[in-house]
């Protein structure tokens, strides 16, 4: 089971969010963001979508319960996956969600082991119908006392059974213990390292007495050490690993959301905890969400192949918003975790250059020398600010600037590149990088002759949009007196390049990308396939004065 696309609807925070274009490799989702934007609420939309498996009534019967309704609206959730739609809304429920979420909330970190809370049930059954799941992501997860006492429960009668059998030998014995031990332990090595002086190993349940609690002991070095006493970080790791280990039967086709599981961990131990429990732990039939705004999580999620990331930074929660992956080679979600301003000072021996919008993958994915490229979606004025106020770099589209002018702005704004084109997409879409990318069946003479016959059609309404466009330049404000009057008046240079029909002439200011999109040789191409050419890259490289 996988999540293909989902919708809330006056849910919570939201008035409409829609998240799609969720690849089908995606076994793991990844929200990002910074606190209070919204990532939680996803997690309570898949709580509230779904009853409970054992088939008891819904957990929140009224649509209008003001803890999941925004403004007294009726909220609707919507969730299409790879082999059903489950919806819920005033006039729809879908009952065969039951049992196909299944989540943990950040408030998970228990200091002592109790016993399992419901006295009816006992601990197999408590599992079995996930009936220890706390009613709101906001309450108390507590579901790691049913899993310890499931756990030694498990490993108690595994090896009761081999010795009442007379089956106590060696080799059955190194079978129960793989099952219930050695994969614990295997992950805690993963996670903490394989030194066993500093890392954890699960050790003896020990039960002082019958009316208190069973407890875990964990070896490190030549002490064991009650959970208890582990640090917030390890029993992090531990109550995950117990609660996959002992319901694992009843995981897979599932969608499995853990909230924030980065807590109290350095960077290192994020990145190994999330490759761990997303490459095996997590059901193959399955798929897991989780949200962070670490940089362990987040790099994890970039490097693997079968991840997306969904960025929830900066949205307006009054207005509709539509969110899909962020492009791998995309650095700007690194932001969430470490703010430009310092990853800039800590790779100071690298070339730091913002740039404008969702232009970052692209550039990233030439790979340049000791050059790397970062955007939060900037306009032309943000990029200009930053890198004059964090003394890094910065690239910007060309748009309506004149060959004199590119060349002036580069040298009053020394930390400032000017594309030599109207923008990246002119580049992108330059005959010469097509006909790199289709080789000998790329038709140049005829894509030209298009091209030009599109400027044509179109230049007269560029032209009146030149004089303004030119006005929200950062340099329309940075330039005072007699350079202000004279880049004012140097507007009509644009006119003239657009007049020419020397390709090479009007395409510096052309919009390539608004215009020539309906002609074949542009249709479904990826732009990161397009970026990755070396022509492509070569021009970038020689703007920037950067050997390849």
């Amino acid at each position: 089971m996988q999540i293909r696309e989902l919708r809330l609807q006056n849910f919570k925070r939201f008035t409409d969010l829609t998240i799609r274009n969720i690849p089908a490799e995606a076994k793991l989702v990844l929200l990002i963001g910074a606190n209070g934007c919204g990532k939680s609420s996803v997690f309570d939309a898949f709580n509230w979508l779904s009853p409970p498996a054992h088939g008891y009534q819904p957990l929140h019967l009224q649509d209008n319960d003001p803890y999941f309704s925004k403004n007294a609206a009726t909220p609707a959730v919507t969730i299409t996956t790879d082999t059903a739609t489950y919806e819920r809304s005033a006039d729809a429920f879908s009952k065969d969600s039951a049992g196909k979420f299944y989540g943990r909330s950040s408030l998970r970190i228990t200091p002592r082991i109790k016993k399992p809370t419901d006295q009816e049930l006992d601990v197999a059954d408590i599992l079995r119908i996930n009936a220890d799941t706390p009613s709101y992501f906001i309450d108390q997860d507590e579901r790691f006392a049913a899993d310890v006492h499931a756990h030694a429960d498990l490993l108690n009668q595994a090896l009761q059974r081999l010795l009442v059998e007379g089956k106590a030998n060696e080799q059955e014995v190194a079978k129960v213990r793989d099952k219930y031990i050695s994969k614990v332990n295997t992950a805690l090595s993963h996670i903490f390292g394989e030194d066993t002086a500093t890392t954890l190993r699960f050790a003896v349940y020990k039960q002082p007495n019958p009316r208190t609690a069973v407890e875990p002991y964990f070896k490190k070095g030549n002490s064991e050490i009650p959970f208890e006493l582990l640090s917030h970080g390890e029993k992090q790791v531990v109550i995950i690993l117990f609660n996959l280990l002992v319901r694992q039967d009843y995981l897979a086709d599932k969608i499995i959301y853990i909230d924030e599981m980065d807590g109290h961990m350095n960077t290192r131990l994020q990145f190994d905890l999330l490759r761990e429990v997303t490459e095996n732990w997590i059901p193959a039939t399955s798929q897991l969400w989780t949200a962070s705004h670490a940089l362990g999580f987040i790099d994890y999620a970039r490097q693997a192949p079968h991840a997306a990331i969904i960025d929830f930074d900066s949205l307006d929660f009054d207005i509709p918003q539509t969110l899909t992956p962020e492009p791998k080679e995309n650095l700007d979600v690194l932001e969430i975790a470490i703010p430009h301003e310092f990853l800039a000072s800590l790779l100071a021996e690298r070339r730091f250059v913002f740039c404008e919008g969702e232009d970052t993958a692209k550039y990233n994915s030439l790979q340049l020398a000791n050059v790397l490229f970062a955007s939060n979606r900037y306009n032309k004025f943000q990029v200009f600010a930053r890198a004059r106020d964090t003394k890094a770099e910065g690239i910007i589209d060309r748009d309506y600037l004149t060959d004199a002018e590119v060349d002036a702005f580069e040298k009053l704004f020394p930390f400032i590149h000017i594309l030599r084109y109207y923008s990246i997409e002119n580049y992108l879409y330059h005959p010469d990088n097509l006909a790199e990318v289709d080789g000998v069946t790329f038709d140049k003479t005829a894509y030209i002759s298009q091209l030009t016959a599109t400027k044509n059609r179109i230049k007269e309404d560029l032209v009146f949009g030149i004089q303004k466009a030119r006005e929200s330049y950062p340099f329309d404000k940075e330039l005072q007196g007699d350079r202000r009057k004279q880049y004012h008046h140097d507007a009509q240079g644009i006119r003239e390049l657009l007049n020419s029909d020397d390709f090479e002439t009007f395409y510096k200011v052309f919009p390539a990308k608004d215009y020539g999109k309906q002609l074949p040789q542009r249709a479904n191409r990826n732009p990161l396939e397009l970026a990755r050419t070396q022509w492509f890259k070569g021009k970038i490289a020689k703007l920037l004065e950067n050997p390849l």
